[in-house]
């Protein structure tokens, strides 16, 4: 029928926010707002509202360009994009990123794609331990935890983004060649860029990259990973400083105050 079916809290309300954040920016431009918190500003997931924005942008241009080439325009509608199209690619290509980065590892083609699988399917066994425990008899609760995510937030989240980024990240590092300043800069730029796609993946990047620059690195790739440390430490400052400066103008207004809490 075409009607787009829902099933559990999160997996609406991310789309849902994400998808009217974005809006407002493709119609007011920046800075960045809260539409549920009456326009108040709201710091993060840059580069991931960016992108929703300029997929609304674009749709709304081919609708106005070329209005017979798309006969049902609700494809393009901004909820279809956010809750369809989105999700789709965004799994696909973590899928295709998991695939590469095991292949640069040494992992053989079979090895490679049971990674991507595994990535995008794998993460939520409780599922599956939930279904089993139902048809025994056993008593079970379904409790929904902020962990790794899995295929329930996975497709309408920007975890996905940060981790498709800190694959690609890892495949560049692992086909680091000798001497390559540009490919060891673009891998510093990918950590630093995961601050603004999901911040709490940011933090143990890294922190595991700067870990494999100072610890004992390969000989004939040090000079690159170190190079990618400091470019992404770099690169972090002013998104970092932004955070800094945007909480503590918040603690300024609230009572409760403000504390740093880099995984929430």
């Amino acid at each position: 029928s075409g009607d787009l079916v829902f099933y559990g809290k999160d997996a609406v309300n991310d789309p849902l926010l994400y998808s009217a954040t974005a809006g407002l920016l493709a119609d007011r431009g920046l800075p960045l707002v809260s539409p549920f918190a009456a326009d108040s500003a709201r710091v993060g997931h840059l580069i991931f509202f960016g992108v929703l924005a300029g997929l609304r942008t674009l749709a709304d241009g081919l609708l106005a360009l070329l209005p017979g080439a798309f006969p049902d325009a609700a494809l393009l509608a901004p909820l279809a994009l956010v809750f369809r199209a989105l999700p789709l690619l965004d799994v696909s290509s973590l899928a295709l990123a998991a695939f590469a980065l095991a292949r640069a590892l040494g992992a053989r083609p079979a090895g490679a794609a049971l990674a991507g699988v595994l990535v995008v399917l794998g993460g939520d066994a409780w599922a599956l331990a939930l279904g089993a425990s139902t048809l025994l008899g056993v008593d079970a609760r379904d409790v929904l935890a902020w962990a790794f995510f899995g295929p329930l937030l996975t497709p309408v989240n920007p975890v996905a983004a940060a981790m498709q980024t800190l694959f690609v990240t890892g495949f560049l590092l692992a086909r680091l060649p000798a001497r390559s300043i540009p490919t060891a800069l673009v891998a510093g730029a990918l950590v630093a860029a995961t601050s603004e796609i999901k911040f709490f993946g940011w933090a143990p990047a890294l922190a595991g990259l700067v870990a494999a620059a100072l610890l004992r690195p390969p000989p004939a790739v040090a000079r690159g990973v170190r190079l990618a440390a400091a470019a992404a430490l770099a690169l972090s400052l002013p998104s970092l400083a932004e955070k800094l400066l945007f909480a503590r103008s918040l603690g300024e207004r609230l009572t409760v105050g403000f504390f740093v809490c880099p995984g929430c």
